[in-house]
């Protein structure tokens, strides 16, 4: 039985929807790059110093990209061998995802169940009847999120569509009063007699995640979760929707995003301006809102700050002051290489061009090629329908993997426009998907830290393999920008971090719109991301990323998974089973669910460890700046 907490809802709407790194970016789509300067690499492996990014660079012609291991890192030991994750395919209850038919809830028969249940399970004579009593009422649970998942998902395929906008609102402002029948009904359980039958039964893990449910969604913050609520739908909404007329054309943030490989680099600049500038006041307005509702909930509920309270509810191992040493860190050490590195131009990706059929070939062929299992994923995946990657005028901008409980079915939404980008978005939608898959008895048992690591791992390990897509010179191009782009995750999602800690300290007197747009720009300077040539994004940028608004204090969990990948490409570069074998030993999660104990249950280094942001800084002189011309 899953007895998850009430955080499954953060897995199934607010986090799943934003487990896709591709999604977030620190600067405005890429600019005309710098001139690239001629290395050598420590292992002689030589790459060419076109003038500019548009000239592939040329590796030797025998190796591919090869980058150093460097000795300090540590090895796995005595790791498992790659195995088959447990599926047990006769217990799915999945279908293809367009017969996956939606019937909107009865939120107050749910309630009224709950309710009932809670009673019910005070009055039992024994813990195996209160465990039977509560699996029934579960069952109504799940199958709520799980019809306000596919709503989700069928607005973000269509944000205009009326009666999706109205299915959500539905589930939006029904959704906190079932959160708090089900807390209700946990807190029956808590105070059984028969608490010894319950841990046999249930299991100690799965009682006290209820009781840190109970404890976090105290009656008094009740309205302002719903208030909470509001405020992200109608952020999502406005987002997804809000237009800037530009040559006689209304047009919406995605179709802006899509003007840069359509029109380039002038058209797609001059919009996002006028839409940022637009839609500053109205979207900042709402942040500033949700910030405020934060802060009393944190209030309400005995923390100084929603900073304390958003650590504590996300269960990560480690504390703000932690992340804040680590910030510190990157400025330092990190900073300087990442500002020289954009200088010379690396991180661009290689303009592409391959077709969604080609590319899904690539894949299978890959994933079977590392470990069974992950190709049985794909090829679920494929049979089910279950990779929403088709295009659309008014589909939401990004890409995200989500979970239906109900059909035991992860799915990938997004946007395949066969461009680089397109290519490592679904390979780390898809790492996020075969955790889903595996696991899918478990899949609350994770961290974002944790779950992050899947994805953004998969994508190194993938990576080794592009040069049987692409030809050879891209292949080692876009290897060689994904190992930059992980430096720009360090840098980047901690400046997030950074911003989103500075604004939650402010006073009440000081949260104004000003203030928000102008730490934005400063953080944007302090972490070498400033953009000379578009002022105007170092201000208002911010209200594009959607972290800040529906998964406030989740972007560092992609900086610590990150560190991770980085380690996992490290090893790959040498021994690619050994790598294989550290991604699922962490995959299996033999350890719980702690981030830096399954790390370092790996073998592995967490972005904490003393002296781990100066190790990186070394490894990215070492392969990119030393010998530079």
């Amino acid at each position: 039985m899953r007895m998850g907490t009430i955080y499954k809802r953060v897995l199934g709407i607010v986090m799943a929807l934003l487990l896709a790194i591709a999604s977030v970016g620190c600067q405005p789509a890429p600019v005309p790059a710098y001139p690239r300067v001629e290395f050598i690499a420590p292992t002689a492996v030589s790459l060419a110093s076109p003038s500019s990014a548009a000239v592939l660079p040329t590796p030797a012609a025998t190796e591919p990209l090869a980058l150093v291991l460097p000795t300090a890192t540590p090895v796995p030991v005595e790791l498992p061998a790659p195995t088959v994750a447990p599926t047990r395919e006769t217990s799915r209850r999945t279908v293809p995802f367009d017969a996956m038919q939606y019937q909107r809830p009865d939120a107050q028969a749910l309630v009224e169940e709950l309710n009932r249940a809670a009673q019910d399970i005070a009055q039992a004579s024994s813990g195996q009847a209160q465990y039977d009593r509560i699996e029934a009422a579960w069952a109504g649970y799940e199958t709520y999120y799980t019809m306000y998942i596919l709503a989700q998902i069928h607005l973000d395929e269509d944000a205009k569509d009326a009666y999706w906008q109205a299915e959500n609102d539905y589930m939006a402002e029904t959704s906190t009063d079932v959160d708090y029948a089900l807390l209700r009904m946990y807190q029956a359980l808590l105070d059984s007699p028969y608490r010894e039958e319950l841990e046999v039964l249930l299991g100690e893990e799965s009682l006290e995640d209820m009781r840190l449910a109970v404890e976090s969604r105290d009656a008094r913050i009740q309205s302002l979760l719903m208030e909470e609520e509001k405020l992200v739908v109608a952020y999502r909404r406005l987002a997804a929707t809000g237009t800037v007329e530009m040559d006689g054309r209304e047009l919406t943030y995605g179709e802006i995003e899509a003007l840069y490989l359509e029109e380039g680099y002038g058209p797609y600049i001059q919009a996002l301006q006028a839409w940022l500038e637009q839609h500053n006041a109205t979207l900042g307005d709402i942040y500033l809102q949700l910030v405020q509702v934060r802060q009393e909930m944190a209030r309400q509920m005995g923390y100084e700050n929603y900073v304390e309270m958003a650590y504590a509810e996300r269960g990560y191992d480690y504390a703000p002051e932690d992340v804040a040493a680590v910030r510190e860190a990157i400025k330092e050490e990190l900073v300087p290489v990442y500002q020289r590195l954009s200088w010379m131009g690396y991180g661009m990706l290689p303009d592409v061009s391959v077709e969604e059929n080609a590319f899904s070939t690539f894949l299978r062929e890959t994933l079977y090629g590392l470990d069974t299992s992950l190709g049985e994923a794909f090829d679920f995946m494929e049979a089910y329908q279950l990779a929403r990657m088709e295009p659309g005028v008014n589909k939401a901008s990004g890409a995200y993997t989500t979970y239906l409980y109900d059909f035991d079915a992860p799915v990938i939404v997004g946007s395949w426009l066969g461009d680089a980008m397109s290519i490592s978005t679904w390979v780390h939608e898809f790492g996020h998907f075969h955790d889903f898959y595996a696991y899918y008895e478990e899949t609350e048992d994770s961290t974002l830290d944790t779950a992050e690591i899947f994805s953004t791992g998969l994508e190194m390990l993938v990576a080794n393999h592009y040069a049987s897509l692409l030809d050879e010179e891209t292949a080692a191009w876009l290897q060689e920008a994904m190992v930059v782009q992980l430096l720009d995750t360090y840098v980047c999602q901690t400046s997030f971090e950074e911003f989103e800690a500075r604004v939650y300290q402010l006073d009440s007197e000081d949260l104004t719109l000003d203030r928000v747009n102008a730490i934005f720009r400063e953080v944007q300077q302090a972490y070498g991301l400033a953009v000379e040539t578009a002022p105007w994004y170092d201000l208002y940028g911010w209200i594009t990323i959607s972290h800040y608004y529906e998964a406030p204090f989740y972007t560092f969990s992609y900086t610590a998974a990150s560190d991770v990948a980085l380690q996992l490409w490290q090893i790959s570069d040498r021994d690619e089973d050994r790598a294989v074998a550290a991604y699922f030993a962490l995959l299996e999660r033999e350890d719980g669910a702690d981030f830096q104990e399954n790390v370092q249950a790996a073998g592995l280094e967490t972005v904490f460890s003393e002296g781990r942001i100066e190790k990186v800084a070394a490894y990215y002189k070492a392969i990119f700046l030393e010998n530079a011309a």
